[in-house]
């Protein structure tokens, strides 16, 4: 089910929903104030939360009853490195188109494939929309 950080984290990331943009409509100035809230460092007020939910663009109903997303420490490093290949495979696209479309250098898109590296959460939420999977499924599963 997943905590609420979770929650909010799956729908940050599903909705493409910059931290910045966030911080932007909430007045605040630390981005650390958001982070603390995914990883449940500290408490979410009602109001917060309903602003939140608005920037989402969801119902709390939406929210309770969606899946949670974990941190990349989570996962299995191999496991998230082989999602980087199947992307490659399953969009046809190269090492060089993808790096490109994402706007990273050529040498992450070989050190996430290698295991070397894991891509950030955001960069997983933009190789899931390549291959129309919802993130949580993506990270855990494959396409």
């Amino acid at each position: 089910m997943g905590t609420l950080g979770d929650k909010l984290r799956y729908w940050r990331l599903t909705t493409g929903t910059p931290v910045d943009y966030i911080l932007e409509q909430l007045l605040l100035a630390d981005r650390s104030t958001y982070y603390n809230w995914e990883y449940g460092a500290n408490q979410v007020s009602e109001f917060i939360l309903e602003c939140l939910l608005i920037i989402f663009g969801i119902t709390h109903d939406e929210l309770m009853s969606s899946p949670g997303v974990l941190t990349l420490s989570h996962y299995d490093r191999q496991e998230i490195a082989k999602r980087t290949e199947q992307v490659l495979d399953k969009t046809g696209m190269s090492v060089s188109e993808l790096a490109v479309y994402l706007g990273v250098d050529e040498s992450n898109i070989v050190r996430w494939v290698a295991g070397r590296t894991v891509p950030r959460l955001e960069t997983m939420a933009e190789l899931a929309v390549l291959v129309d999977m919802d993130i949580k499924e993506f990270i855990e599963k494959g396409c």
